[in-house]
């Protein structure tokens, strides 16, 4: 009986009183507590059904993308924040704006780094060497050695970031170098003069 009592005790619901505070009187009407939401567990559950590992997320933006999920349901705007935030961007819940987010190189964040990476791997990977004249060639083969493409491509990668940071610890890593650090300052005159020289 004693664990009876016990287990009844715990299932008491909640009374709440009609009557005016302070007034001591009036009935009480039995009411359940609104449930309480756990966004973290709403965004994990959303997450994993939109196939985005919730793993990704610090427990902070797990939360905001559970309030947005409370409030908007797991839609397509619920999975592309969840993704940017993954790889680092930032939402405006408000205006559904996924923040410094562009659809480049299939990235949903835009980094510098990625960016001129992704550059570099283009141009090394599709650009036709072959057809290079052999000025051009035995230019970059004398200041770069064997390892001439990758480095022309890094150079060229480079060109429209000449005014970041990046790019200026990028040239200085090559200050110690003056030959390598001459042809990656003028990579934009050397690619030009090229390109009018070709048939």
């Amino acid at each position: 009986m004693g664990n009876q009592q016990n287990l009844s005790s715990t299932n008491r619901i909640k009374k709440q009183s009609t009557s005016p505070p302070g007034d001591g009187g009036g009935e009480t009407v039995g009411t359940n507590p609104p449930p309480s939401v756990n966004h973290v567990q709403l965004a994990e559950m959303c997450m994993d059904f939109l196939g985005v590992g919730s793993g990704c997320l610090p427990f902070n933006k797990r939360k905001a993308l559970g309030m947005y999920i409370e409030a908007n349901g797991c839609n397509g705007f619920a999975q592309a924040a969840a993704e940017a935030m993954c790889d680092g961007g930032e939402v405006d819940w408000d205006d559904e704006v996924v923040l410094d987010s562009h659809d480049l190189f299939n990235s949903t964040v835009f980094s510098i780094q990625d960016y001129r990476q992704q550059l570099e791997n283009l141009i090394l990977n599709d650009y036709d060497w072959n057809n290079e004249g052999a000025v051009f060639v035995n230019n970059a083969v004398s200041t770069f050695g064997t390892n001439w493409k990758q480095e022309v491509a890094k150079a060229v990668s480079w060109i429209g970031l000449e005014n970041t940071d990046e790019y200026s610890t990028y040239l200085n890593s090559y200050s110690t170098q003056p030959m390598k650090f001459l042809y990656i300052n003028d990579i934009r005159n050397i690619i030009s003069v090229t390109n009018n020289n070709c048939p």
